[in-house]
């Protein structure tokens, strides 16, 4: 706690001391206290964004029961109160990765608002966050995005996260199906069938990567499908 209030210190020094101070096994409502202060948009930039993120860190905690419900509400506040004010989308931004790393439900609502923000970094950060969200909440507003997206990067971003989380079902097999059909850019068709090929057991996911196969032209991706796919399948 001294070394994240001194400036003395390099920038990098006191952001170094906010992450150690989030992961200290019994955090005090001090030390919270601590990182709300240096999380204040009047700090240096690195100092105030790295502190936020270490208050993601620290809700995360909270929410596994394993630090005071009374601080898991408090710290609920101070994100939500710090994304509404942010003055720019680097600031919002971290914020945003602050909330991912807190993988509290109760952020996804200020998340998919988020995945219809107009910056692309905006939406690929806000996609990555709902990673750590239950499937039962966060598939909804990706798959509805990923319908909509046109940046490649956030389409690799909503697809990493879909995968990640596991959305299998028959909706989303079909949505994979359908996006990679006429998907131009090689990274989101890469991304796409390593979305089918973790549901590849499926025979919709398998029918769509072998159709993909004998239509690719990227050696490389073709590769990839086989390895989800049997050559038996492909001949």
């Amino acid at each position: 706690m001294t070394a994240l209030a001194d400036e003395s210190m390099t920038e990098l020094d006191r952001a170094r001391a906010a992450f150690a101070l989030s992961d200290v096994p019994q955090p005090t409502q001090e030390s919270a206290r601590a990182l709300v202060d240096a999380a204040a948009d009047s700090q240096p930039q690195m100092v105030s964004g790295t502190s936020v993120r270490a208050l993601g860190h620290l809700a995360e905690r909270a929410r596994a029961r394993t630090l005071d419900p009374a601080m898991q509400q408090e710290l609920q506040r101070t994100l939500s109160q710090q994304l509404e004010s942010a003055r720019d989308d680097t600031r919002a931004i971290d914020v945003v990765d602050a909330i991912g790393n807190s993988g509290d439900p109760h952020f996804v609502p200020a998340l998919e608002e988020r995945l219809a923000d107009g910056s692309p970094a905006m939406r690929e950060h806000a996609a990555r966050a709902l990673r750590r969200m239950a499937p039962t909440e966060a598939a909804a507003p990706l798959l509805t995005r990923l319908e909509a997206e046109t940046d490649p990067g956030v389409q690799v971003a909503l697809v990493d996260t879909l995968t990640g989380l596991g959305v299998h079902e028959p909706d989303a097999i079909a949505l994979a199906d359908k996006q990679l059909a006429g998907q131009p850019t090689p990274e989101v068709r890469a991304a796409l069938i390593r979305w089918l090929g973790a549901a590849a057991d499926q025979p919709a996911a398998r029918a769509a990567l072998v159709t993909q196969f004998h239509r690719e032209q990227v050696p490389q991706l073709q590769q990839l499908i086989g390895r989800f796919v049997s050559a038996d399948d492909l001949s």
